[in-house]
């Protein structure tokens, strides 16, 4: 599991990368959603609260797709689409 915790981190996310290995997932602390511009993989985005509880789920993002999130969110937790 990797960590994004500072902007630059959570900016970058996963973007430019060919892909993530299946058992790979991407946590990023202080963010209520994410983007898609760049991206080169669908991913799949559990956002999560203070306390872990999950608060949305978006399977099968597609690159450029438009930015989803939950303005509860203190977590999002991003790895490959599960097709």
């Amino acid at each position: 599991m990797e960590h994004a915790r500072s902007f630059l981190t959570r900016f970058k996310g996963l973007l430019f990368r060919a892909g993530i290995p299946a058992d790979h997932a991407l946590v990023l602390w202080k963010t209520k959603s994410i983007h898609m511009f760049g991206m080169l993989f669908s991913i799949d985005v559990i956002f999560l609260d203070e306390g872990k509880k999950v608060l949305a789920l978006f399977p099968d993002r597609c690159p450029f797709s438009f930015p989803v999130g939950s303005w509860s969110a203190r977590f999002a937790v991003e790895f490959r689409a599960r097709r």
